[in-house]
């Protein structure tokens, strides 16, 4: 963050410090930890197996007979560990935000909670500019579907009916509005045949039924052509009977609009074309959660007009296309306070001596976020325990309660079911009101050196993860091994109510 050179007193060329680092100056950013909701990403790949992720042990229960868990049980001889690998892993993908509950009186003990959690499962998101090319070749697409299909023309018609302004040769369409052909084998020909002699709508034959004189009489002027008295009276009698009135209901082709999806669905369009564009989404849908759910979570607080969200430097969120749709988007009825007003971000000058990170928060710095820096590690466990409890425990090894990283569809149910802020069950309050004070000392730790690196706040051995044999330095603070045991190990009071059930049957209701 900011400046860091070796003399820390020469920040500026008059050795005064910068205002990014005077306390004074930036009495007026000041922000309560209570009021800011924290959020970052979690991609979770599918695990199809036995065997627990990067474990070379298999878990089993001792069962008795029947199968059911018994202490005094024995251990299957059945080949264990079993692991499918695949090339290409499918993967839920998630975005998370946690808070300290902004309910809580100042003074008392600060509990965690956690904020509804956005879901893209097999989806990618993509920039504005890539989503709206998407979105318009969908839009090309259903222009170009045929009026035939039922999803885009709508119609108050009564389905197999005809009307008496319809044209005669309806009675011959298989598909058009729902109306069935009643007269196989009548062709172009025989239908101008028809309407030279006064025959062009549904009205019309329902006006000659009856009148067997004059449907011989058409018969004979028009001889030479398939349309014999049978199927000329054929036709009368099926527009007869499925006559309904002599005005059709207005038909709305949508399909023919400059955008069909608006033209069917309103202001829901947006919602309605993302169903058909399956495997993205858009960077504005992200956003649009992060702030909706934020503010839920500080509405009817002392917070619910000085509420913040911190998001580290998503590339796709720092592009100019979506900070230029943030600013143009509001969170009040008065349009004075926008989405990117409500993004934590660098003051008073910090990082503008990096113009291609001038005005963006920092990006990949595990100490500086709550979930990176253990939440995101203990919700992994949390939810492998789960998987591998249920699917030790399940007398119905169908049973859609079993938690599974199978495929990305289960991998979502898993994870939704964990997190939901109800009904679920972790991570627990305390370990969210942990690491986000760990944050908040990793932040004192670094205005104090201004700015400057500070050694073992984040240790990384190779790739961005949790150190997981705990070692005594991990990023911001440590945690002791009976607080490790827990996450991994916790009482029965910390697993799923679903997961409680599938117990609770396990052993006969005890």
């Amino acid at each position: 963050m900011g400046k860091a050179p070796n003399d820390l007193s020469d920040f500026t060329d008059n050795g005064e410090l910068e205002k990014c680092f005077d306390s004074d100056e930036l009495a007026d950013y000041k922000l309560n930890i209570k009021c800011i909701a924290w959020w970052d990403e979690v991609h979770k790949s599918c695990h199809i197996g036995d065997k627990r992720e990067g474990d070379k042990d298999h878990v089993q229960f001792p069962r008795n007979a029947e199968g059911k868990y018994d202490p005094n049980g024995h251990y299957s001889d059945e080949e264990k560990g079993i692991v499918l690998k695949v090339k290409y892993a499918n993967q839920g993908r998630f975005a998370f935000g946690v808070s300290l509950d902004p309910n809580v009186p100042d003074g008392e003990e600060n509990e965690g909670i956690r904020a509804v959690m956005y879901d893209y499962t097999n989806r990618t998101i993509l920039s504005i500019g890539d989503w709206k090319e998407k979105v318009q070749k969908q839009i090309e697409h259903v222009k170009r579907t045929s009026d035939d299909s039922t999803k885009w023309v709508e119609t108050t018609r009564i389905q197999n009916g005809v009307y008496g302004n319809d044209p005669i040769k309806i009675i011959n369409n298989r598909v058009k509005y729902g109306v069935p052909r009643m007269v196989p084998g009548i062709g172009k020909e025989s239908f101008k045949h028809l309407n030279a002699q006064g025959i062009n709508t549904v009205q019309d034959a329902v006006d000659l039924a009856g009148n067997e004189e004059k449907m011989r009489e058409i018969v004979r002027t028009i001889s030479g052509t398939k349309v014999t008295y049978d199927k000329l009276k054929e036709i009368i009698d099926g527009c007869k009977d499925q006559y309904q009135g002599p005005i059709s209901p207005p038909v709305v082709y949508h399909n023919r609009a400059e955008n069909p999806y608006k033209s069917l669905y309103g202001d829901n369009w947006e919602d309605e074309i993302e169903k058909d564009i399956p495997k993205h989404t858009c960077i504005t849908k992200l956003v649009t959660h992060i702030v909706t759910e934020s503010k839920k979570l500080y509405e009817n607080t002392p917070y619910k007009d000085c509420w913040m969200f911190y998001h580290d430097a998503l590339s796709l969120m720092t592009a100019k296309s979506c900070v230029d749709w943030m600013k143009k988007q509001y969170i009040d009825e008065s349009n004075t306070i926008s989405y990117y007003d409500k993004w934590i971000l660098p003051v008073l000058g910090l990082n503008d001596a990096y113009t291609r990170f001038a005005g963006r928060p920092i990006g990949n710095s595990p100490e500086m976020m709550p979930l990176d820096n253990c939440l995101n590690k203990d919700l992994h466990e949390l939810v492998a325990r789960h998987v591998l409890m249920s699917r030790a425990s399940a007398i119905n090894k169908d049973d859609p309660r079993i938690f599974s990283l199978s495929s990305a569809k289960k991998v979502s149910h898993a994870y939704r079911r964990v997190w939901c802020p109800t009904t679920g069950c972790g991570p627990p309050s305390y370990r969210i009101v942990q690491d986000i004070m760990k944050v908040v000392d990793a932040m004192k730790k670094i205005f104090d050196q201004k700015g400057a690196f500070v050694p073992d706040l984040a240790q990384r051995p190779g790739e961005r993860h949790i150190i997981n044999q705990l070692k005594s330095k991990i990023w911001g603070g440590k945690r002791t091994k009976s607080e490790a045991m827990h996450i991994l190990f916790a009482d029965r009071d910390d697993l799923h109510s679903e997961l409680k059930a599938i117990l609770a049957e396990e052993q006969g209701g005890m």
